[in-house]
């Protein structure tokens, strides 16, 4: 059984890896920054979170892993807001 949790830890840790490379390449390839925080910001939201719980997963025997969960949760719940109110910053800012 440990070894499947191991094997999804590690699993989970690539899958997030996977797409925060795709973020970076969006972020250096796509044309305006509205595209640009789209890729970042949906990869982020997560790639992020499929890396912390990968890691939880990795280690699940001392009490750090706790501490990942939550950091998944925190990134879950912020990391959408944070986009959207730094394009509508941008966005109120170039229409000035």
């Amino acid at each position: 059984m440990t070894n499947l949790i191991l094997y999804l830890g590690h699993g989970l840790l690539i899958l997030g890896l996977f797409f925060i490379v795709t973020a970076v390449i969006g972020l250096k390839r796509l044309p305006d920054v509205m595209s640009k925080m789209h890729a970042t910001g949906v990869s982020d939201s997560l790639g992020l979170p499929l890396c912390y719980i990968g890691v939880a997963l990795i280690s699940l025997g001392n009490g750090m892993s706790i501490k990942y969960f939550l950091l998944a949760i925190f990134a879950l719940l912020v990391s959408p807001v944070v986009t959207h109110s730094f394009a509508k910053y941008i966005f109120n800012k170039k229409s000035k």
